[in-house]
């Protein structure tokens, strides 16, 4: 039997045309797509790609290690790379798209982790792994049996007011809890909503939209669907929040229900003329769900319902009520002429105004009084070779930039690298708020390798992260503060300002200072804790190993800077993670799972701070014959889920289901938090009764002596015939299914 790599299922060896789903195996054209059975991470069968946004590909796929099914997403931005057909890896353009690319895929991984962490939660597909392969990305999440709800609309389905609001309630469950951590969707819209077969709606492709800009890609459809994206998605100075997230849902849940896609966000915008649902004649069971879905299509956000919560908390309820948004009267409408004749004579007022300052002011007074030239078009900031030069050329044009800034230890110093409102449009038609002086204010983002935000800053571990070996040198003075037990080496105690102020570490790490800007060109020194340094000079491979066993060497400073040089002893405190459990004695505390540096590489704890090794914390011993005892103690290990199966007082199996791969030989005995177990229950087995025989006369049969034949010489008697009795099925206590056997400390 073979995998069918169009749908998964095993058929026939001499089958080339799968009788499941028709997929033939020589008909493969090429393609930037990875070629059918392609491995992943040594686990993951890459099947055939099911759909293309245009920067993402979906492929059908099998988890070979727990034998199911699942969908591989795969980062693939087709404006900045490409593969070539039959390799694996990815070939990313170069110039700016490297810079693009790297971007993209870093939002993607770090999404997907931001799901992961969260498990299995209503309404949302759930996410297993996240793996950075082949120079590109690679998201697992659990296979969907069903269609796309866009599916469904195009085959003409039609939903109840009762069915829609039922599918939405159950989304909003999970969409509420990821807005509550900051996570949006940004793409909601019936393709992006999956009907399982067992009639659940599911959300997929989270934040695919988010990292995708007019800027950076030419398929628009991954950032706008018409009728159902918010009016501030359409505006690169718009904001997104939650709210955009319940308009989508929204105008989904509309489209169900009547059977007509709202009008555009942004036609709406100028002229809202939305008919509720009750209007078009669909029969609705409640007034206060009408007033919810209305409340949550309003098109500006501050009249819109502000989250996922909010809108579910408004469906459920019995007595919500429509939101009033102000409407222009037709009272206010006959205002407009008299209204523009005002406008006119403030316009003319203003150009006396100008031509006076013009010729009888001050330089710096025509300064002060700059605003929009709205004639004047928005220009091109990241052509700039200087901030200061960018933000010059945006006050000419009457431009406040307001800039986020972004650390990047790759920039040689910093430049504008986005901004939020494209070249070249009309400043008279941005839609933005004025700041100072009356000027339009622009977003814009800065990468930078001179400053840092205060939320950066107190992660450091070490300075030397954020500055290059010259850089040290030319302009910190590193002094020695004596280490309390509880700070690691390299961490902040204070930095020290040129003009004398004084950062301590305490400010860094306040909530409320996490936006404010240190420049490093304005520091004196930086104040640290020195601590012991562990270092060895070529790493071996140290898995499978115990971290008592592996030699160190061990620099300690005094208050006054002077080093002592020892061999570590193995009592003392080592870098290492304790992450993993056991349920094998051959794999006891201190065990080591994995190792991040590779073997042949320096290792210096100020230079890698964090842990070197991960290690088995505590070995979970069980006997096969007390179940009882195993899963109490199983159900006292945080974050693991333990799943009892059977019943009965003995342990017949245990399965661990990783919520990631482990790279040891050893993963079958070995779990953390996150992980599954799976204990299988059987009773004990019941003693049978020792027959009794029955005595019946029987008359002795004559016996005849038999000789004892002599052995011939150079032969080994041939043992009688017979069964050798199969040992009783079962783990032994100290062992279970594929242990093996290796002798442990």
């Amino acid at each position: 039997m073979k995998l069918c790599m169009g749908c998964m299922n095993e058929i026939d060896d001499q089958e080339t045309k799968c009788p499941v789903c028709g997929f033939l195996e020589e008909k493969q054209t090429e393609s930037p797509f990875l070629s059918p059975g392609t491995i992943l991470e040594g686990k993951y069968i890459v099947g055939r790609a099911l759909r293309y946004h245009g920067y993402t590909v979906t492929y059908i796929g099998m988890d070979a290690e727990r034998s199911c099914k699942v969908w591989i997403h795969e980062y693939l931005p087709i404006d900045f790379s490409t593969r070539s057909y039959g390799e694996n890896r990815v070939t990313i353009y170069s110039g700016d798209a490297l810079a693009r690319f790297g971007e993209g895929l870093v939002f993607f991984l770090n999404e997907a982790a931001g799901l992961e962490r969260f498990g299995k939660l209503p309404g949302v597909a759930e996410v297993y792994a996240c793996i950075a392969e082949n120079d590109t990305g690679y998201v697992i999440t659990e296979y969907l049996e069903g269609q796309t709800l866009k599916e469904q609309l195009e085959e003409g389905a039609h939903f109840s007011v009762e069915v829609a609001a039922d599918h939405i309630k159950n989304l909003l469950s999970g969409l509420s809890v990821l807005h509550e951590h900051g996570i949006l969707h940004s793409n909601i819209a019936p393709d992006t909503i999956f009907m399982t077969t067992e009639g659940e709606a599911r959300l997929i492709d989270f934040g695919t939209a988010r990292y995708v800009t007019s800027e950076n890609t030419k398929n628009l459809s991954a950032l706008y669907k018409k009728g159902y994206t918010p009016e501030e998605q359409y505006r690169r100075i718009g904001e997104r929040n939650p709210s955009s997230d319940v308009y989508a849902l929204a105008a989904v849940m509309y489209r169900m229900i009547t059977g007509r896609v709202p009008e555009e966000s942004v036609d709406r915008a100028l002229k809202d003329e939305l008919k509720a649902p009750s209007e078009l004649g669909v029969e609705i069971f409640s007034a206060s769900v009408e007033n919810a879905l209305m409340n949550a299509l309003n098109v500006h956000q501050e009249d819109r319902t502000e989250n996922a919560g909010k809108f579910l908390q408004e469906l459920t309820a019995f007595d919500t009520k429509k939101r009033l948004v102000k409407q222009e009267t037709e009272k206010e409408k006959k205002r407009w002429p008299w209204a523009l004749a005002a406008g006119a004579f403030v316009v003319m007022l203003g150009l006396l105004a100008f031509f006076f300052v013009r010729f009888f002011g001050s330089k710096e007074s025509i300064d002060q009084a700059a605003t929009v030239d709205t004639s004047a078009k928005m220009p091109d900031l990241t052509r700039f070779a200087s901030v200061e030069e960018a933000e010059e050329a945006a006050r000419k044009k009457g431009i406040l930039l307001k800039a986020d800034i972004i650390f990047n230890q790759e920039e040689a110093g910093e430049r504008i690298a986005d901004q939020t409102v494209s070249a070249g449009i009309a400043l008279n038609t941005v839609d933005a708020g004025l700041g100072k002086d009356g000027r339009v204010e622009v977003g814009c983002t800065v990468l930078t390798s001179k400053r840092a935000k205060y939320e950066v800053v107190k992660d450091w571990v070490a300075s030397q992260y954020l500055f290059d070996e010259e850089r040290k040198k030319e302009i910190l003075v590193l002094e020695v503060k004596e280490e309390p037990k509880s700070k690691p080496f390299g961490a902040v105690y204070e930095i020290e300002l040129k003009d004398g102020k004084k950062i301590k570490a305490e400010e860094l790490f306040l909530e409320e200072n996490g936006e404010k800007i240190l420049k490093f060109d304005d520091i004196k020194n930086i104040w640290q804790y020195t601590g012991d340094i562990y270092w060895i000079k070529s790493m071996k491979n140290y898995v499978g190993k115990y971290v008592q066993d592996v030699s160190f060497q061990v620099n300690t400073y005094s208050s006054d800077g002077r080093k002592t040089v020892r061999e570590h002893n193995s009592k003392e405190k080592l870098p290492v993670m304790e992450e993993f459990y056991s349920l094998s004695e051959h794999y006891g505390s201190g065990y080591i799972v994995s190792q991040m540096l590779e073997k042949g590489k320096k290792y210096r704890s100020d230079k890698m701070p964090g842990a070197l090794f991960k290690v088995v914390k505590e070995s979970v011993s069980y006997k096969k014959s007390d179940a009882k005892d195993l899963l109490t103690k199983l159900n006292k290990v945080q974050g693991v889920k333990v799943v009892e199966k059977g019943a009965g007082e003995m342990v017949r199996d245990i399965k661990i289901r990783h919520k990631k791969a482990l790279a040891v030989k050893a993963k079958d005995y070995l779990f953390k938090t996150g992980d599954t177990i799976i204990v299988t229950l059987e009773p004990a087995p019941t003693p049978s009764p020792t027959p009794v025989p029955t005595r019946k006369a029987v008359s002795k049969p004559k016996v005849t002596p038999k000789t004892t034949p002599k052995p011939t010489p150079g032969r080994t008697p041939k043992p009688t015939p017979g069964k050798t009795p199969k040992p009783t099925p079962g783990l032994r206590e100290d062992e279970f299914e594929g242990s093996p056997g290796k002798k442990g400390r």
